[in-house]
């Protein structure tokens, strides 16, 4: 009997919320420190979606 997968792991698919932005001005400092905490976000979607593409290309 074939298994049919329709949807990828519960893990793969939970929500990554960006950083937390301050409102308002920032200072210098407040905007690297931002920048940083979105390069990580950015290669932590990056890696979401490379194990999604494992998943899907996966066989079944």
């Amino acid at each position: 009997m074939t298994t049919l997968r329709l949807a990828p792991p519960a893990a793969l698919m939970e929500d990554l919320p960006p950083p937390p932005l301050a409102p308002g001005d920032i200072s210098r400092d407040q905007l690297r420190l931002a920048l940083v905490d979105m390069g990580g976000y950015a290669a932590r979607l990056r890696a979401r979606l490379a194990a999604l593409r494992q998943w899907s290309r996966a066989s079944p």
